[in-house]
């Protein structure tokens, strides 16, 4: 089924969200990106959304939103702050309809309301989303990487003002 833009609701993530958010990454992780990590990697990356780690990662400045489709959550975005992608993450039946696209403007904006201009959105991006973010407007930055088994290719936006 389509979901218009208009049927989502975007928020900033409330405290009591991080168990649901941890499992929207999960799922989208272990669907999309784990085939692509060895073990190690898929297990470092798991232990990295713990719900108490999302909260803690809210709780030190990090701008973390999310959409939600009649009060599930669907797709999550989660700024470092104000200029690097940490985590973004859109459920399979919502992608490809614009949910990712709008996550990110709206995390922009919130950094462009907090940052002096111009400056640069980075993220490091699993490879086999690539595309994905070069559609959004990113660029690669370097060559693929690996620390502690995560896969990943440095990306980079500039953003004006």
């Amino acid at each position: 089924m389509g979901w218009q833009m208009h049927s989502l609701e975007y928020t900033t993530m409330k405290p009591g969200e991080a168990r649901e958010v941890s499992g929207l990454i999960a799922g989208v992780f272990n669907e999309f990106v784990a085939m692509h990590y060895a073990k190690e990697g898929v297990d470092e990356f798991l232990k990295s959304i713990e719900p108490d780690l999302t909260r803690y990662r809210k709780l030190e400045g990090t701008h973390i939103l999310v959409a939600k489709a009649r009060g599930k959550i669907v797709g999550m975005i989660s700024v470092l702050d104000t200029r690097h992608v940490s985590l973004f993450f859109v459920a399979r039946e919502f992608q490809g309809q614009g949910v990712g696209r709008e996550l990110l403007r709206r995390a922009l904006e919130i950094c462009r309301s907090e940052r002096d201009f111009p400056f640069e959105m980075t993220v490091s991006s699993s490879p086999n989303a690539l595309e994905i973010y070069k559609r959004l407007g990113f660029s690669v930055a370097g060559e693929e990487k690996r620390l502690k088994g995560i896969r990943f290719v440095p990306m980079r936006m500039g953003v004006g003002g």
